[in-house]
């Protein structure tokens, strides 16, 4: 060593800190800003010695108050038990109601993943392909798993959805009582506040819903994902730190493969961290008191790398995404991140350190919070990736109209998580302005609870630091559904289920912070929770009955979406979502009602137009799902418009439906929502309902006067190439879009294809009939080749083989379209598929129209017979059983004859 330099004892420097110093020369000294690895490990040995040796100071807990119950070992026994009944009291009414309109059939009923014979033969492409603008392979799985349980010879089984939906919903709220437990809240109070949870009427979306799947197993996930961080935490060995800390990795993978809110998970631990053990005000940190602070030194370097690592995630998955949507192959990183955590595990001092709040010690969770920001940025990446697919403004508002809409969201909330008040399915907003009176109410609350939060934080009491966690997790749960990002859905009652959590835990400690030992107070404020949970329940089984269909009937049967959306309008008319849902509600029914259903439909049209005066700035509401459902609604009233007779009152009805269907399709076709296969569909209606138009244009050139004709020509030619063209841009976007052949609407657009082709043969003569039929028929064998299992487009190629027949100009082709038409008729009784534009009675009425062109009335009855037992409560029933009369008259007059 050099003699003019040495070591001066360890002190404490004025800044408080503990640190070597260095004598240079005549004795002035300098501080050490480094030390080596080893030697930083004596120093955190010797702080954890010294913090062992000063007084235990004990702190008030909800714990430490003698609660009723608090002795008894199975108390959490009798909370599940009361969760479970309440479920069953109030969601058991759901048990037998049949999927509905609202997103049911996207998810389950059409699901190209779920609605399949084979349960899992579909599992594969649920874990590496994107669905509905959504990616969560968790909760489709469980779908799949409730498929494997479903009576298959049913249209769709809905009774084991149900009751799992139901079973989930009960495992999900019972895990409120150990979280609530494992953060100190009693016994007693954990059970009342997951009873509480549990008969919540804000919840009754949720689990009324059965497309709110996602949520609760996702709440599930979250809840495991927390206990087993806490569980983490508490590691004291290199193994346990490993263990622990992969399955907390594992399971927040998994919540955020069921739905991505549980992006949350990572900003939840932190803003635990920050609550967990008292602390000084976060002002009074500074860089060189660090080492005074371990706990906020945690946290302030915890927070950078949520931000920046998860930021960085999300901007690389976003990409990927923007390039390759049908991947999930991202998830190889969460097993090479977990390779990457075990090989860096910190040491039993380090570990003690951490636990004993000594010092900051990084390396404890540093390294694994690194991978659940991975994981939180990819799940971030699928949620922008979907959210830009649709929005209900182009490209959203400028800042202070969001920030607006934002607070006042912020505070619907807030009174809708104490008293759920004016429910319904659907929340719109009437206007968008720069500022209002509710987005500043609601802006001065989130400060207020934010600033609460922060006072109470690094309070020496438990209860009070409870209280604090409980604000953060309600308001970082609300951040993804805040409309900061503006979506489709400005706000909803499901978006309230995990923030709720947070919310009765502050409640919780809140009430274990202000009450006095007595036991009489404590017995009181457990029978004011019973109180609350005993009115809640009365509340959403009133609720729920809107869900069920009970609410509003039609001819006396239970009509669920009818009942939903009738409600929702009840609760707010000028909900534009909500009138639009009706209008289909009644365009769904069976008969459809059309007429009803564009009542609601224009209502909901007008509405829109009038708000889009209200929006600051130059940003347009997008109508599209108002004009797709006035075009539904048009097509559907000109298809039940009987018009025989040209030139009635009918007649120009049926065709101003079809022009006025034209135009709103047309409207819907030009603002696409980013979905290719709804997108697909809306230019798939759009050529039907331009054939139709085109029909009867065909139809009145025959009785047309000359000088009317060029023009009937000119208008039905362009017609049928706008048809045209736009079937070819609807295969064009589910190629783009890769969307599967089991999907609907694909299947909808490559059978289209063939039926607009089909459908010209009114009003055209023999010559052109041929060759309508024929580029038909190479149509529906296209689609026959890409559709292997589905028997319409064997059922159309055999109608246009029976219309060959019937033209034919010689025996010999006659027989030979008659072969033809036989074997695909035959073909197609060997297939089914569950679609409501088919039955197995059709191929057995094509194959008797076949057989009566030959004369063969003995197949002709035979066919006729067997498609009555096929459908006997079909709506052709009444026309089949003439049918079978006439050919049996006929027979028994050619018997008499002979």
């Amino acid at each position: 060593m050099l003699p003019w330099l040495s070591f001066a004892p360890i002190e404490v420097t004025r800044d408080g800190r503990w640190g070597y110093l260095l004598r240079i020369g005549s004795g002035s000294r300098i501080k050490l800003l480094s030390m080596k690895r080893k030697r930083r490990r004596e120093f955190q040995k010797q702080v954890a010695a010294r913090c062992a040796e000063l007084p235990n100071h004990s702190e008030k807990s909800a714990e430490a108050l003698n609660w009723p119950g608090e002795q008894l070992r199975y108390l959490w026994l009798i909370g599940i038990a009361l969760i479970a009944l309440c479920t069953v009291i109030i969601y058991g009414q759901t048990v037998r109601v049949p999927p509905i309109d609202y997103e049911d059939p996207f998810y389950l009923a059409h699901s190209p993943y779920v609605h399949v014979s084979a349960s899992f033969s579909r599992l594969s492409a649920v874990w590496t392909e994107p669905y509905f603008a959504n990616f969560h392979p968790v909760t489709t799985t469980t779908w799949l798993m409730d498929r494997a349980l479903a009576d298959k010879s049913q249209p769709f089984d809905g009774l084991p959805f149900r009751i799992t939906h139901l079973l989930y919903a009960v495992i999900g709220a019972s895990l409120l009582i150990p979280l609530y437990r494992r953060l100190g809240i009693s016994a007693i109070l954990a059970m009342l506040g997951a009873l509480v949870f549990a008969v919540h009427p804000i919840h009754t979306e949720v689990v009324a819903w059965l497309s709110a799947r996602k949520d609760l197993v996702s709440l599930i996930f979250i809840m495991l994902s927390f206990l087993a961080w806490l569980w983490a935490l508490a590691a004291s060995t290199a193994s346990q730190w490993r263990l622990r800390h992969a399955l907390t990795v594992l399971v927040v993978l998994l919540a955020v493969l069921s739905k991505p809110i549980a992006v949350i998970l990572p900003a939840l631990f932190v803003a635990y961290e920050f609550c967990s053990r008292p602390h000084a005000a976060v002002t009074s940190w500074r860089w060189t008191a660090r080492h005074r602070h371990p706990l906020l030194t945690r946290v302030l370097a915890l927070t950078p790398i949520l931000f920046v690592v998860g930021g960085v995630s999300t901007t690389i998955f976003r990409a990927l995404l923007q390039r390759d949507p049908m991947h999930g192959g991202w998830l190889i990183l969460v097993p090479v991140g977990l390779l990457l955590l075990l090989a860096h595990a910190p040491s039993a001092e380090e570990l003690a350190a951490f636990r004993a709040g000594s010092s900051a010690v990084m390396r404890v969770l540093g390294p694994p919070f690194v991978i659940l920001s991975v994981v939180s940025g990819a799940g971030s990446a699928w949620t922008f990736w979907a959210q830009q697919q649709v929005g209900a403004i182009k490209g959203g508002l400028t800042l202070l109209p969001t920030l607006n809409l934002t607070f006042d969201a912020m505070l619907a909330y807030a009174g809708k998580a104490f008293v759920p008040a004016y429910m319904r399915a659907s929340y719109t907003w009437s206007e968008y302005p720069y500022v209002s009176v509710k987005g500043l109410v609601g802006a001065a609350l989130v400060c207020a609870a934010v600033w609460t939060g922060m006072r109470l934080a690094g309070s020496p009491d438990r209860n009070r630091r409870l209280i604090a966690f409980g604000i953060f997790w309600y308001l970082i749960a609300l951040i993804p559904v805040s409309n900061l990002i503006p979506t489709s859905t400005k706000m909803a009652d499901r978006y309230l289920f995990v923030p709720t959590v947070g919310a009765i835990l502050g409640v919780l400690a809140l009430a274990a912070a202000l009450l006095p030992k007595r036991r009489r107070k404590q017995f009181a404020l457990c029978a004011t929770f019973m109180l609350v949970a005993a009115l809640y329940t009365a509340w959403s089984y009133n609720r729920t009955e809107v869900w069920c269909g009970k609410t509003t009937k039609w001819n006396g049967r239970l009509q669920p979406d009818l009942s939903l959306w009738t409600a929702a309008v009840e609760t707010d008319p000028e909900n534009t979502f909500a009138l639009t849902f009706l209008g289909l509600a009644y365009l769904r029914l069976s008969p459809a009602e059309a007429d009803a259903g564009l009542v609601y439909l224009n209502r909901a049209l007008q509405t829109g137009e009038t708000n889009q005066s209200k929006i600051a700035g130059d940003n347009r509401l997008i109508l599209s799902p108002v004009y797709e459902g006035l075009g539904d609604g048009y097509l559907t009233q000109a298809s039940q418009l009987n018009a025989d007779k040209f030139g009635s009152g009918v007649w120009q009805q049926k065709k101003e439906a079809y022009a006025n269907a034209v135009k709103y399709f047309g409207l819907a076709s030009k603002a696409p929502s980013g979905f290719a296969s709804s997108d697909a569909r809306v230019l798939s209606r759009f050529a039907e309902a331009c054939e139709g138009q085109a029909q009867m244009d065909a139809q009145e050139l025959a009785a047309a006067a000359p000088g009317e004709r060029e023009s009937l020509i000119r208008e039905r030619d362009e017609l049928r190439s706008k048809s045209e063209d736009s079937m070819r841009d609807a295969r064009e976007i589910l190629a783009a879009g890769n969307v599967s052949s089991i999907d609907p609407n694909y299947r909808t657009v490559m059978i289209g294809q063939g039926n607009i082709i089909f459908g010209r043969e009114v009003g055209a003569s023999n010559e052109e009939k041929v060759d309508y039929y024929r580029q038909a028929l190479v149509r529906y064998q296209e689609a026959a080749a890409v559709l292997p299992d589905d028997p319409r487009p064997l059922l159309y190629e055999g109608l246009c083989y029976e219309r060959l027949t019937g033209i034919a100009q010689s025996p010999e082709e006659k027989h030979q379209q008659f072969a033809l038409g036989e074997a695909a008729l035959r073909k197609a009784l060997t297939l089914n598929v569950d679609s409501p534009d088919y039955n197995i009675a059709l191929p057995y009425r094509a194959l008797a129209s076949l057989y009566a062109h030959v004369n063969d009335f003995h197949s002709v009855l035979d066919s006729l017979k067997k498609a009555q037992q096929a459908d006997p409560a079909g709506a052709a029933s009444t026309q089949l059983v003439r049918e079978i009369q006439s050919v049996e008259h006929y027979l028994v007059e050619q018997g008499k004859n002979h």
